[in-house]
């Protein structure tokens, strides 16, 4: 049985979101301007926070910031220690991000680069404990390497595969073939999940 999104984002909201007014001004935001500043659900959040909490990640790398409602999540994950950079190419975005992340008290926790995703991570050096991709899909595949890169043996990778296949084919079948991932591929959940084997 599948759960419909509807019904994952339901079942997640039955507590308490602490950073609804987030999520809420991202949704206000994307409708007013168009733009893709809301892609990360609640669901999507919560997940990202159990997996931060699962591998006991520490330092953790995002692409696509938004208004930083994801990246709150994860940080609030970690628990008492952890820092996570995240990427956003919109100065407009990245700066509302910012601001959240002081209204929250996280400011010290997260470091926004402002950027083309590509020309931003040839700058960083990692190793991250995980890596999630939540920006254009289409970019993923020329980003593989850098990202691997980034990535810490034993690390984990989540990338969000909502979009146009065509846009993200070659990633994904380099992701399930390369020997050093092993992946998986949820059918509903719109997602790819690989941990670096070597």
């Amino acid at each position: 049985m599948t759960i419909a999104p509807g019904a994952a984002e339901s079942l997640t909201l039955s507590r308490p979101d602490p950073f609804a007014r987030v999520r809420e001004a991202a949704h206000a935001h994307a409708r007013e301007h168009q733009c893709d500043a809301d892609l990360v659900s609640a669901a999507r959040a919560r997940e990202m926070a159990v997996l931060v909490r699962a591998t006991r990640a520490s330092y953790v790398l995002e692409l696509g910031t938004g208004l930083g409602y994801g990246a709150l999540h994860m940080v609030d994950g970690f628990g008492r220690t952890g820092r996570l950079d995240t990427i956003e190419s919109d100065p407009h975005h990245a700066r509302l991000a910012e601001d959240n992340f002081r209204t929250f008290g996280h400011a010290e926790r997260v470091r926004v680069y402002t950027g083309r995703d590509s020309a931003v991570l040839s700058g960083l050096n990692g190793p991250y404990d995980m890596v999630v991709l939540d920006s254009d899909p289409a970019g993923y595949h020329a980003m593989f390497e850098d990202t691997t890169r980034l990535l810490r043996t034993g690390g984990l990778l989540l990338a969000n595969t909502t979009g146009d296949w065509l846009s993200m084919e070659g990633f994904l079948k380099q992701l399930a073939i390369d020997d050093r991932f092993l992946g998986a591929f949820g059918a509903h959940a719109h997602h790819a999940l690989a941990v670096r084997l070597r």
